[in-house]
């Protein structure tokens, strides 16, 4: 509310420049602001640091990414080979002689392809943020993308055109198939857990017996909330600390949107559980689709 200045870029030299809004008289402060609307990989990547408040309310999170090849199709085709498919359907028979659902179509999903789709229809990297609203995270265009892994050629043929184009997306209702469900909740989980192996611990230069690099934690998101915690305790950081906590404080924004879109695969997957009178199956081993113009 007191700034006096605006940032502005020139796009002939990439620089950027502080511009006076008033006259400032000598020897007065200048304030800038930095608003309140990035992100804290925006922030790192716009001014080289990010604040330690930037998980707070005040600030939008910064997104976690999925690629589409390297996490959401591999992960599709991780689950057509594992035994995933045969449990669902196991589970299913037993449900149904025990009459407690109807037997839904099941069919051989070892042999479909995995089917990119165009990226005018969805894009290379898809974007998640813990500020989508409660249930949003799960968009129409990736329940859609996700179904489209494990349909038969003559059901994929109906919503795909023969130019590739998708003629209409699937709506949340596609997840009442129970078999479609399972396989697409699982699809995601694999994704996640895909994406969680690549967060691996940041070497801080200089940090040797100041962190507790044997955490007994496997979940990333608490090492690197351990690790943060224990580099604030150091009181004259050098200059690699500094940015190992500026990089953690990216990763964990990160780390806690991927939580939420675990979150809410799994609500999806044991709601209907609930509704079907079934125990869900155990995975492996552990909105709009937005292109990324973040740096990861």
């Amino acid at each position: 509310s007191r700034k006096c200045t605006t940032l502005h870029r020139d796009d002939a030299t990439g620089m950027f420049c502080m511009v006076a809004e008033r006259d400032i008289a000598a020897g007065e402060e200048v304030f800038h602001s930095y608003g309140d609307s990035l992100t804290g990989a925006q922030l790192l990547q716009t001014f080289g640091f990010v604040p330690a408040h930037t998980n707070g309310n005040t600030f939008p999170t910064t997104p976690v990414v999925l690629h589409k090849a390297k996490h959401l199709l591999a992960a599709a085709e991780s689950i057509k080979k594992s035994s995933i498919p045969q449990a669902i359907q196991n589970a299913m028979a037993a449900s149904e002689s025990m009459g407690q659902t109807d037997q839904d179509d099941v069919w051989d999903v070892r042999e479909i392809p995995c089917r990119p789709l165009s990226e005018e229809d969805v894009p290379d990297d898809w974007l998640f943020s813990r500020n989508d609203s409660p249930g949003g995270l799960l968009s129409d265009e990736l329940i859609t993308f996700l179904v489209l892994q494990f349909l038969p050629s003559e059901a994929y043929e109906e919503i795909v055109l023969a130019d590739g184009s998708v003629s209409a997306w699937l709506d949340r209702s596609i997840m009442d198939d129970v078999y479609l469900r399972e396989l697409v909740c699982h699809t995601l989980l694999e994704a996640i857990r895909r994406k969680k192996a690549e967060y691996v611990p940041i070497e801080v230069p200089g940090s040797e017996g100041l962190l507790n690099l044997d955490s007994t934690s496997t979940e990333p998101l608490e090492r690197d909330q351990q690790h943060l915690t224990e580099l604030l305790c150091i009181k004259k950081p050098s200059k690699s600390m500094l940015r190992a906590i500026y990089g953690l404080r990216v990763r964990i924004e990160e780390l806690a949107s991927l939580k939420e879109v675990y979150e809410e695969t799994r609500r999806l997957l044991d709601n209907h559980d609930d509704e079907d009178s079934k125990g869900s199956i155990e995975t492996p081993p552990t909105k709009r689709p937005k292109k990324s113009t973040e740096t990861e």
